[in-house]
């Protein structure tokens, strides 16, 4: 029931190999997938940091001079790399499978170090080259060690692992997760534009206040997870598409290919969206990579849950591609450290705090101590 040629395309290829007499292996393929892949995540993050640098033009605007980021052509730009590298990541998954293609995002990391100093001027410290180095280092050993056999499957097979326990155990863990973080984000919001001078302003806009940390990680993390979701239902268009294309069976004559592509397209617009209010209010050195490792192991994770692509993993390669997500995981919480910063001075903030305690002093005893009728 299954198809180990996963596109028309790798049968043209055949054809032409075989004129020319060449002997190729169909296991290699997937050399193509990693080739394309790598240069989605360098496109893409070219892309977000000239969003994140039209984000910071406009901060610097008075309030009548700025206008909605996305009518700046920068923006446009930078939207327009983000969609190229996502159309070569679709293109990726033709020839690999999913839990390959993703750890290749934290290449993506790499350039970040690049481009996020000389297009932002942010400062990149040895902790963040450390933890970015441990997150490229995991994604190496997943890749080497992950299912390198392509497979395409029939569409109503296909359809049919939606029903999985597995799966809809795995979709429900992560509809709650988004809505729990979603929940905090709101929550975070209304501390952050919380009146000048109240408890819930002076807590957050504190220096290394949690919660701010808690604010600069909810985004880039539920942009990540959503974003990952994107790309299993790109998998399945694509599989869709080969199915069609190979006369095999007519993709559009399934009510669930509807849902498969409307699904797709919800979850790239909450991602851009997510990612970019991330963007606009923390630095783009910090944004990009726990965006992108939250990206890379919940699409592995959603790969195997989905495609079972573990069962064509010897129990050694299985260790030791768990040993890689685990060492990129690692990388994300040596860059959660990173010190987060406050949009206020520390003069500011401790004549907000005196005023504050004033105030409190006032409402518990009754008495405004620093009154000229009572001096």
């Amino acid at each position: 029931h299954v198809q180990l040629t996963c596109f028309p395309l790798m049968g043209i290829l055949d054809e032409i190999e075989g004129e020319l007499g060449l002997k190729y292996s169909p296991n290699y393929y997937w050399v193509i997938g990693v080739l394309l892949a790598s240069l989605a995540s360098l496109v893409s993050n070219i892309g977000l940091n000239l969003q994140k640098l039209l984000h910071l033009r406009n901060s610097h605007l008075d309030e009548k001079e700025k206008k909605q980021y996305f009518k700046h052509n920068l923006w446009r730009i930078g939207l327009l790399l983000v969609v190229l590298g996502s159309v070569a990541d679709v293109a990726a998954l033709i020839f690999a499978p999913q839990s390959v293609i993703a750890p290749l995002g934290s290449l993506t990391l790499v350039s970040n170090t690049v481009f996020a100093p000389i297009l932002l001027k942010e400062k990149i410290t040895g902790r963040d080259i450390f933890g970015t180095a441990m997150i490229v280092a995991g994604a190496i050993v997943a890749i080497s060690f992950g299912p390198h056999r392509e497979i395409t499957y029939p569409i109503s097979e296909l359809f049919r692992f939606f029903t999985r326990y597995a799966f809809m155990a795995y979709a429900m863990l992560t509809v709650l997760c988004i809505a729990g973080i979603y929940s905090l984000i709101k929550k975070l919001e209304n501390m952050e534009a919380a009146a000048p001078g109240s408890d819930e302003y002076i807590k957050y806009h504190s220096p290394n206040s949690k919660f701010i940390k808690q604010h600069r990680f909810a985004y880039p993390a539920i942009a990540g997870i959503v974003g990952a979701q994107s790309v299993l239902f790109a998998k399945c268009t694509v599989e869709l598409v080969s199915n069609s294309v190979s006369g095999k069976d007519l993709m559009f004559k399934h009510y669930q290919t509807y849902f498969v592509v409307a699904s797709m397209v919800a979850t790239v617009y909450l991602q851009i969206t997510w990612l970019n209010n991330g963007l606009r209010r923390f630095d783009s050195a910090y944004t990009v990579p726990v965006f992108q490792s939250f990206w890379i192991v919940v699409s592995v994770i959603s790969g195997m849950v989905f495609y079972k692509e573990y069962h064509t993993m010897s129990w050694y390669d299985l260790g030791l591609f768990g040993l890689g997500v685990f060492i990129t995981i690692t990388g994300v919480l040596i860059l959660s450290q990173r010190e987060a910063a406050t949009s206020m001075s520390d003069e500011d903030l401790e004549a907000l705090t005196r005023k504050q305690k004033k105030k409190k002093e006032v409402e518990t005893t009754g008495t405004d101590h620093s009154s000229p009728l009572l001096a």
